[in-house]
């Protein structure tokens, strides 16, 4: 009995020690907090500090859960580390070359140990996500008060365009949609409407036309899911529309809005954004132009070397502007084979036996899917990153015997 007692605590004492990795997890890397706080020089050590802390920590669990290790994840990261070392004994070893790699390689190392952090037991990935739930209505809050404030997170973004911790906007906008994905069916019916618009409100602040059209497009996954119901979303957007439009009126009693106007006639960057947002047909910003001349570019060098590419952080190697597409980045660099490597990783998280997990894990798969498209940097960012290791951790964790206590994915 003593011996049944002893283990029972111990159990106890591994789910209060891995719920609290997995909420501290979140609240550092889905925030971006780590690069942030470094950035406005807060701290002064390395933001990899905080993986190994994570990655030490994790220990202990990856002693004791060494058969419930994420398999399809680990060869995903044997095969996408085997391509880049390959790549790279080809280069000119530089020090771009050399950082890409580390790049890589923490990356994939990340991704082993929040998804050891995450698995184990259901309740470690339901908390996650009810952390990741109150982290998007603090970034939609943090949008607000940057769109009122523009300098009260350390003057880092001169975009004019909101974006919290994260810094960059579309950074912001697609946590904002990660938000939304992995947390929406945690609340009751009645309280997805007015969370999806809110979420959608903080998304439009951003003008990030990948998040918006993204965001667009999940609504519609939900819908044909039947997690929202399409009436109640018309009514609740009427509400809000008027809301943000008495909003709107009052606030501009109290705003300077000749210094707003100033700021946004002078920013080609929102002045681009509202142009599309009026006419999505329209790209006659600098910047689209720019993209336009970078994918033109790209799609000449990946025709010069279809199959073996041009090599590990070429592209970087090109000028300032990126492909801001990582299907492209992926082709360029290691050949036409390589576009397989997103569809690979997406399928090694959302692969599942159980019917339960399917409908959050096709619309994450949609989302990273389309998000491809207008980002380069799915591979490399944290706070996306972890939102793989979570995939993977509810899909394992659903095929777990559940504790007594048990919550619905």
């Amino acid at each position: 009995m003593n011996m049944m007692t002893t283990l029972t605590k111990q159990k106890s004492l591994r789910l209060y020690y891995q719920s609290a990795l997995a909420v501290g997890a979140i609240s550092i890397f889905f925030t971006d907090l780590h690069l942030y706080l470094n950035s406005a020089r807060y701290i002064s050590f390395s933001p990899a500090l905080f993986i190994a802390v994570f990655g030490i920590a994790s220990i202990p669990l990856f002693l004791s859960t060494i058969k419930l290790l994420p398999m399809y994840l680990i060869n995903w990261c044997i095969l996408y580390i085997s391509v880049s070392l390959i790549s790279f004994i080809s280069s000119d070893h530089s020090e771009i070359v050399l950082i890409e790699l580390q790049t890589r390689l923490f990356s994939v190392v990340f991704l082993i140990i929040m998804s050891i952090i995450f698995r184990g037991n259901i309740l470690i990935s339901f908390f996650a996500r009810w952390t990741v739930l109150i982290v998007t209505i603090i970034n939609v809050i943090n949008n607000f008060i940057e769109l009122l404030n523009p300098s009260i997170f350390a003057e880092l973004n001169d975009t004019y365009r909101p974006s919290g911790f994260y810094v960059d906007p579309n950074k912001s906008g697609c946590a904002l949609m990660l938000g939304m994905i992995f947390s929406i069916t945690l609340l009751p019916q009645k309280y997805r409407i007015p969370f999806s618009l809110l979420t959608g409100v903080g998304i439009i602040l951003t003008f990030s036309r990948g998040a918006i059209i993204s965001w667009l497009s999940v609504i519609m996954i939900l819908i044909i899911q039947r997690k929202i119901a399409i009436k109640q979303l018309l009514i609740f957007g009427i509400i809000t529309g008027a809301i943000i439009l008495l909003m709107g009126s009052i606030g501009s009693v109290f705003l300077n809005t000749g210094v707003l106007e100033d700021i946004i006639s002078s920013n080609n960057n929102i002045n681009g954004r509202l142009a599309w947002l009026q006419d999505p047909s329209s790209s006659d910003s600098n910047s689209d132009i720019s993209r336009l001349l970078v994918v033109e570019f790209a799609l000449q060098k990946f025709a010069e070397n279809p199959f073996l590419g041009n090599g590990i952080a070429y592209t970087q190697e090109w000028g300032e502007i990126r492909t801001h597409n990582m299907y492209l980045l992926l082709i360029v660099e290691h050949g036409f084979l390589a576009v397989l490597l997103m569809p690979l990783l997406i399928l090694a998280v959302t692969h599942s036996p159980k019917i339960k997990t399917k409908d959050i894990a096709f619309t994450f798969a949609f989302f990273i899917m389309l998000w491809g498209i207008f980002s380069h940097r799915v591979f490399e960012e944290r706070y996306i990153l972890i939102m793989f290791s979570l995939m993977s951790a509810i899909n394992m964790n659903s095929q777990l015997k559940p504790p007594p206590f048990h919550p619905k994915i």
